[in-house]
């Protein structure tokens, strides 16, 4: 079955969210105010045994981040893009 465009408006509206989200970080840490920064890890599962633990903020490099959070612009623009060509291919009636 395939997709409906209200799905495919759905994972754009996500895609965007998250690219304006990363634009935000890069702009900030390439701003002349940029202290320091830190990253933390979140596992969730459901596996009574391996629940994962509570970490510890940590810093990040920021060059390396600048480099991370660029690529992962990319790739949403590339998910984006290809979206879009879903949606020019499908009907309008679904």
């Amino acid at each position: 079955m395939s997709e409906s465009r209200l799905d495919i408006i759905d994972q754009l509206q996500s895609i965007e969210r998250k690219k304006e989200a990363f634009s935000e970080n890069l702009i900030a840490i390439r701003s002349s105010y940029f202290e320091a920064g830190n990253i933390t890890f979140q596992i969730d599962t459901r596996d009574y045994r391996d629940t994962g633990a509570t970490d510890e903020a940590i810093a990040f490099n920021p060059a390396l981040m600048m480099q991370y959070l660029s690529e992962e612009i990319q790739q949403l623009e590339k998910q984006g893009n290809e979206l879009i060509g879903k949606l020019q291919n499908t009907s309008l009636a679904k």
